[in-house]
């Protein structure tokens, strides 16, 4: 059993999982979601494969397949030219051949599983049938509605029918507003205050591509130190790539997690153990 530091943890937004409101503060979206996490803000904050920016991920998810043998030099050469180096699908509109490039492209996208690249895709989920997507979420729900596991929770009894995962993201449940295209400018508010920040990056991840991190974080108000795109290890194996930024007040350390999906904790938990531990303790990774 690992001791390493007490968490508040934060059912987010405001009806996902055992949270509730009783009051106005139950209006799911960006904008409030932002506000109230802010709260929870003290000295640092961790963030795996964060979304920041609408379309960016779908930039970069051509460049990432290339880069991990998906699409043919061909293929990818192809796209580049007529769509300029811009893959998000609002710029094929009125450019046929680029159109036509990104429609190849998707043909290799697709089939693949979009969290993982190395899992098998999960295309009809049942119990019979290993698929981690399927268990992932099916195990949680089983554990979180399980009235003891409650009990340890202490959820106040009668809040919540029955625990969903993902369920603020879920608009069956309730309409969530996305009103915020981008975060980034949040993000370069925090890097002018006195904080300490862990993002990480499982390298295998497709939907939040590693390449996507790496171009929001360029606009922050942070440069390079001396630890750049440097290995760190655990056991005498390589555990992911790590760079430290910095300004006069704001520290940042961005790692991959070598060989993990989108959320990294699932497919490598001893290095994620480890990424925390050591961050947690102002330790090098």
């Amino acid at each position: 059993m690992f001791k390493v530091a007490n968490i508040i943890f934060l059912d987010s937004p405001v009806g996902a999982g055992f949270s509730y409101a009783t009051n106005n503060a139950y209006l799911p979206g960006d904008t409030n979601t932002a506000k109230q996490a802010y709260e929870f803000l003290k000295k640092g904050y961790i963030l795996g494969n964060p979304v920041t920016t609408k379309y960016l991920e779908d930039q970069t998810k051509v460049e990432y397949v290339h880069r991990v043998s998906v699409l043919s030099d061909q293929t990818y050469e192809s796209a580049k030219g007529s769509c300029h180096g811009d893959y998000r699908p609002i710029a094929a509109k009125g450019n046929a051949q680029c159109k036509k490039s990104l429609e190849t492209a998707s043909k290799c996208i697709v089939p693949l599983e979009n969290e993982f690249v190395l899992e098998s895709k999960c295309f009809h989920p049942s119990p019979d049938k290993w698929c981690l997507q399927y268990y992932h979420g099916r195990m949680s729900e089983l554990w979180a509605n399980n009235i003891n596991v409650q009990k340890a929770l202490y959820v106040r009894e009668g809040t919540i029918n029955q625990w969903i995962r993902c369920r603020g993201h879920n608009n069956d449940e309730f309409n969530y507003t996305h009103d915020i295209d981008s975060s980034v400018s949040f993000h370069q508010n925090l890097s002018m205050h006195p904080f300490r920040a862990l993002i990480f990056s499982g390298d295998q991840d497709i939907c939040m591509p590693y390449m996507f991190t790496l171009k929001w974080m360029k606009k922050l108000n942070v440069v390079p130190n001396d630890v750049y795109w440097s290995p760190w290890f655990l056991y005498g194996q390589v555990a992911g790539c790590v760079t430290e930024y910095s300004n006069d007040i704001y520290n940042l350390t961005f790692t991959t997690i070598k060989g993990a999906g989108h959320v990294a904790p699932d497919y490598k938990p001893r290095e994620c153990l480890a990424m925390f531990q050591r961050w947690i303790k102002f330790n090098p990774l």
